[in-house]
C-alpha cells in the first residue's frame, strides 16, 4: 500500500491497539482461546452500531478472571489505550468502573485471524457498563469504547 493511504494511517493510528489484543489472544492457552474464540471469521453480525443492538446483557467471550498475571498485564496495557484518549480525570474514572465491576464481570471475545496485521479480525471487551469494539475487517478499521448507560441511538463513533 502506498504511504498515503488512508487504510494505511487507520493502521498507524490504531497499530497498538491491534497488537496488544494480538499478543493477549496468541498468549492465551487453548481452553482460553477456546472460550474466548467466538467465530472463525469477521462478521458484520458481530459489530454493534446504532441501527443493530446486539443482546449486550450477556457478555460473551472469556472472563477476564481466568487470565494469568502475565496475560492479565497486557488486558490492561489495552485498556489503557482506550482510556488514555481522554483526559486524566474521565480516563481514572473509567478505568476506575471497569475495575469495580470486577473481573469475573469483563469478557474479552475475539473472531477472525490472529497471526497476520492485515488478517480480518475483531475484539470485543465487554463489562456490565461499557463496551469496547475493535473491527478490521472489508478494509475499514472501527475502534470504540461505548458506555452502555448511553446508548445512543442517533450516535456513531466510528
Amino acid at each position: 500500500m502506498p504511504p498515503d493511504d488512508p487504510q494505511e494511517a487507520g493502521y498507524k493510528l490504531l497499530a497498538n491497539r491491534q497488537e496488544l489484543a494480538r499478543s493477549l489472544v496468541n498468549r492465551l492457552n487453548p481452553q482460553q482461546l477456546q472460550r474466548a474464540s467466538i467465530a472463525p471469521q469477521v462478521s458484520q453480525n458481530l459489530v454493534i452500531s446504532e441501527v443493530k443492538k446486539l443482546a449486550l446483557d450477556k457478555p460473551i467471550g472469556l472472563p477476564i478472571s481466568e487470565l494469568n498475571k502475565n496475560q492479565e498485564k497486557l488486558f490492561f496495557k489495552l485498556i489503557e489505550e482506550y482510556v488514555n484518549v481522554f483526559n486524566a480525570a474521565i480516563a481514572r474514572a473509567h478505568f476506575d468502573k471497569m475495575k469495580n465491576a470486577g473481573l469475573q464481570n469483563i469478557y474479552f471475545a475475539w473472531a477472525g485471524g490472529r497471526n497476520e496485521r492485515r488478517a480480518e479480525h475483531y475484539y470485543r471487551i465487554q463489562g456490565p457498563a461499557f463496551l469496547i469494539e475493535y473491527s478490521n475487517a472489508g478494509n475499514h478499521l472501527h475502534s470504540v469504547w461505548r458506555d452502555l448507560n448511553d446508548f445512543g441511538a442517533a450516535v456513531d463513533f466510528d
